[in-house]
């Protein structure tokens, strides 16, 4: 149905999005044969030991038998390999391409742990990262950078205190008092891995504001009338046009929205002298990268800056 509205949708989802993504660097997402591979360990924290087990000594016999039947073992484990290696050939490398292995990997890694609950590893792990964690609170000037600043790292730094806090306690739980109990130290370093990740994934929210543009949006907003034009120079936030609910005009930006530029160029701009002669014509508002705005304010550019984050500005013409 999309098709028939467009015609085009065909050839770009399934051939360009798809075949090409994986085939070629049209995409610029090729990554060095490292990056997978530690997208699995971090996914698999703190249960990495048993992963690795799980994956390198499965528990079916490589040699079926003929009378064996259906293997479940053998499937989840095929199911698994198959989705990393397949994704390892590919040009295309991003995180999430990983996520549909870890539920067959969970179920095999759970069957590991039914047969043998020694979790000595998995505390040491927990503990190694807790200590990890403080030691990095202690040079949060240093982790600063262009993206994220101090005081931003400061907020973080509270919350990972309190994700460090669970993750030793309860590996410390584990070694002095379930240590001989099984499932119940499984069961006591799940939650506590459960718990201290989304700690850390809450705290994350201070690490990512400046990725967000929601307050952008807010400020452009109060500057501007419903409707009034919002340039877009040399970058492509993506989460603008939500939160201000209207598309924006791109200027001298396209990478992956070509197709939509071409369905409706009057939307983009190709360079930015051109839109240097409509900016003089109209009130509105742009948001560049800090480099382009200083080199348009070089140049003498009629704005005024609204909004600053350490990775973008937004001006009116006055």
């Amino acid at each position: 149905m999309v098709s028939i509205a467009n015609p085009e949708f065909a050839e770009f989802f399934f051939i360009h999005e798809h075949f090409d993504r994986y085939t070629s660097d049209a995409h610029g997402r090729n990554q060095g044969l490292w990056f997978l591979p530690l997208i699995l360990l971090v996914g698999l924290f703190p249960w990495i030991n048993r992963g690795f087990l799980a994956l390198v000594r499965p528990a079916f016999q490589w040699r079926a038998q003929p009378a064996s039947g259906f293997d479940i073992e053998r499937f989840l484990w095929v199911y698994a390999v198959f989705i990393f290696l397949f994704f390892s050939l590919g040009h295309s490398m991003l995180a999430p391409y990983l996520l549909p292995m870890f539920p067959a990997l969970a179920l095999l890694m759970a069957h590991k742990l039914k047969s043998d609950a020694n979790v000595n590893m998995e505390s040491w792990l927990l503990i190694g990262f807790g200590v990890m964690l403080i030691l990095a609170g202690f040079f949060t000037e240093q982790l600063a950078s262009g993206e994220v600043s101090v005081e931003q790292i400061n907020s973080f730094r509270n919350w990972a205190l309190a994700a460090v806090l669970i993750m030793i306690a309860a590996a410390l739980v584990v070694r002095y008092f379930y240590a001989a109990h099984g499932m119940k130290a499984v069961a006591t370093l799940a939650v506590a891995a459960l718990f201290s990740l989304q700690l850390l994934m809450l705290g994350y929210q201070h690490l990512g504001e400046n990725r967000s543009s929601r307050k952008l949006a807010e400020v452009v907003q109060s500057h501007t009338n419903a409707g009034a034009e919002i340039y877009s120079v040399g970058l492509y936030p993506q989460s603008l046009p939500f939160y201000l609910g209207q598309t924006l005009q791109l200027v001298a930006f396209s990478s992956e929205l070509k197709m939509g530029i071409q369905q409706e160029p009057r939307k983009w701009i190709p360079d930015k002298k051109s839109f240097r002669a409509q900016w003089l014509q109209e009130q509105a508002v742009a948001v560049f990268t800090i480099r382009d705005y200083e080199k348009m304010k070089s140049k003498g550019l009629l704005m005024r800056v609204i909004f600053q984050d350490l990775r973008k500005v937004a001006v009116t013409r006055r």
